[in-house]
């Protein structure tokens, strides 16, 4: 989702000036978390920071900026989400809105190109802020001192977004490696064609697998591995460790083979088999017959999608499908 708000800086210049609000600090509870975006234009915004009048006011303060100077600037607000907002939140979050001018900017072109491993680093006091898109594991510029450095790799192992303060200065460290799940799905049933949009927008590195090459839908290639082979069971043997597996091709019998071939591999972070408990069953049991032990067995989730959530369309079961990954799969900080 990083990458999202700095294509869309890199578009925005080239009509003029933009504003980037970012939630740079949150204590007790708040709608969105650190390192959440939200560009404004003179007649555009773009993303969110949650909303409510936090976001009325930091849009209209962000379109001050843009009426008030014509040179980059910095600045950072703190909002109560309490009764002057007339939110009930009840903590409180800093923003920092950072004007931008100029139709290109070195850090953005480097970090439009998409590289891997990078950081955006800025430093920001007295109404600058300085960027560098860095490569994570090169050696950082001196503008960030060795003990901010530290910090700041300690906390991107587990966060995307994170904030150090000291005598004035603020450093910020934003993380554009890409952090998605690798999800296979076999099939391009109702379900799944009622799925893939929702998972367009979430962090999953999706492979989507079928021998019928009419049912992909135009674009899907743009977010999506598309492999439309005759056998769809060798595209397990090439997924990378960690990927969680989602099953709901035309055929059972297909079906089968495929959950055997996820089965016999121990590096799987999740297995989803579409259907009843009877298809449950019925596949425990003829897995078995084929040497899986009831210890690998377990890890076959099926039926798939949330208790609790009854109907047929497959816009809804595509709803509880995604909601179980989310929670099964995807790590908060992620979400």
């Amino acid at each position: 989702m990083t990458r999202h708000w700095i294509d869309q800086l890199r578009h925005s210049l080239r009509s003029g000036p933009c504003v980037v609000v970012t939630i740079t600090g949150v204590r007790g509870s708040a709608p969105r978390e650190t390192g959440s975006h939200m560009l404004i234009t003179d007649g555009r915004q773009w993303g969110s920071i949650g909303g409510g009048n936090l976001e009325h006011q930091s849009t209209a303060q962000a379109r001050d900026l843009l009426a008030s100077r014509q040179e980059d600037h910095a600045c950072e607000h703190k909002f109560g989400l309490g009764p002057a907002l007339n939110q009930c939140c009840g903590g409180s979050v800093t923003v920092l809105f950072e004007l931008f001018c100029e139709p290109r900017y070195e850090w953005l072109e480097r970090c439009s190109e998409h590289a891997p491993g990078e950081v955006l680093l800025t430093t920001f006091h007295g109404g600058k802020a300085d960027k560098w898109c860095q490569d994570a594991a090169a050696a950082w510029p001196q503008a960030v001192p060795g003990p901010v450095q530290k910090y700041f790799r300690q906390q991107l192992n587990e966060q995307s977004f994170a904030v150090f303060s000291s005598d004035g200065q603020t450093y910020l460290a934003e993380d554009l490696r890409p952090r998605k799940v690798p999800l296979a799905l076999f099939g391009a049933g109702h379900v799944a064609q009622a799925l893939v949009p929702l998972l367009d927008q979430q962090p999953f590195e999706l492979h989507w697998t079928d021998s019928r090459s009419d049912l992909f839908p135009p674009g899907v290639k743009d977010f999506a591995q598309v492999h439309q082979v005759a056998d769809p069971v060798g595209v397990v043997r090439i997924m990378p460790p960690g990927t969680a597996y989602l099953v709901m091709t035309h055929s059972h019998e297909l079906d089968e083979d495929i959950c055997d071939a996820i089965l016999q591999r121990e590096d799987i972070a999740w297995l989803g088999l579409i259907g009843s408990e009877t298809k449950r069953r019925r596949f425990e049991h003829r897995l078995a017959a084929k040497g899986h032990t009831s210890k690998s067995l377990e890890r076959l989730v099926s039926p798939v999608g949330l208790a609790g959530i009854r109907g047929k369309r497959p816009a809804t079961i595509a709803v509880t499908i995604l909601a179980q990954l989310l929670r099964d799969c995807v790590p908060e900080q992620w979400r």
